[in-house]
């Protein structure tokens, strides 16, 4: 009978759980999730995914063709009407409108995306570090999230950008911090729950690497959940970005962004109500396509979704 070698054993351990099944990873589920006929007969993914995608051509495009300069003043025509030089008329500085709000389109998903990703980026690592390593670094790590979650939101955000002398820059730093929270605690969730399992304590015992056990076990089975937090992540950074430029701390002017453009309209409303409700529409409709997108994946990722379809 042949003796089966330690390169046998590994890899036995690192494909099979404490039941004798794969363990799951992200791309596994999402082939599974590929073939249920369900995620395809949910609109609310599709019309997230339409609508996120109509927003972002929307601010690329057309500052492109419609030729003017967001920053351009005519005093000579402030407050127009809708027109065919100005689809969506001029503000108080005789500002093309439509381009401004392309402009501060692209200001605010950008800011919004940024933050975003760095709030991902730390928080993943830090909650798989916290999971994996456990003992002091996790006890700390956790006490840390629970104060920066204990302080108000708007408060947390207006302290680091009075702190930091460049405006942009702390708008993306203060979303960031704001954001973290909600990734370190959802993969430190999912990292002590994996590290338990019969396949990685074995993988740990045959000398794998900690980098390698991450890599390899722990992110790939966060990353379902992860993604549809990064989703919903996007539309509340937007907010809160949006938020601070409305009440005068965030993008300094005369840098088109849309919380700071319905702020400047709100004492025009008597003259252009549009200046007030438009910046509103872009970042309700950004918000709603990224809770449409979230949910859609979520409905799409969850085991249990897919054992009622075979049901």
């Amino acid at each position: 009978m042949a003796v089966r070698g330690e390169s046998d054993v590994s890899r036995e351990h690192r494909h099979s759980t404490a039941d004798g099944s794969r363990p799951k990873t992200f791309w596994s589920q999402l082939f599974v999730a590929a073939r249920l006929k369900s995620r395809f007969r949910e609109p609310g993914l599709l019309w997230g995914l339409l609508l996120l995608t109509g927003v972002i051509g929307f601010v690329l495009l057309a500052p492109l063709l419609s030729g003017y300069d967001a920053n351009g003043i005519n005093l000579a025509s402030p407050f127009a009407g809708a027109s065919a030089q100005h689809l969506l008329g001029t503000d108080e500085l005789g500002r093309d409108t439509l381009t401004r709000l392309a402009v501060g389109g692209r200001t605010s998903l950008l800011l919004s995306g940024t933050a975003t990703g760095l709030a991902a980026a730390s928080g993943i690592w830090l909650g798989l570090l916290s999971g994996y390593i456990g003992g002091a670094l996790d006890l700390a790590l956790q006490r840390l999230v629970e104060l920066v979650i204990g302080v108000p939101t708007l408060v947390l955000a207006i302290a680091v950008v009075s702190v930091i002398p460049d405006r942009t820059l702390g708008v993306v730093l203060s979303a960031t911090v704001v954001a973290i929270p909600a990734y370190v605690r959802l993969t430190r969730g999912v990292a002590v729950s994996i590290v338990a399992t019969d396949y990685v304590v074995s993988a740990r015992v045959l000398g794998a690497r900690t980098a390698r056990l991450l890599r390899r076990y722990v992110l790939p089975n966060a990353l379902g959940p992860l993604l549809v937090q990064i989703s919903f992540g996007l539309g509340q950074s937007l907010l809160l970005i949006s938020g601070l430029g409305f009440l005068g701390v965030g993008i300094s002017p005369p840098q088109a962004e849309w919380g700071t453009m319905a702020s400047d309209a709100i004492q025009y409303l008597s003259n252009d109500p549009l200046l007030e409700i438009l910046p509103g529409v872009a970042i309700m409709l950004v918000t709603l396509s990224t809770n449409l997108i979230g949910d859609g994946l979520r409905d799409a990722l969850d085991p249990r979704s897919h054992s009622r379809v075979s049901r």
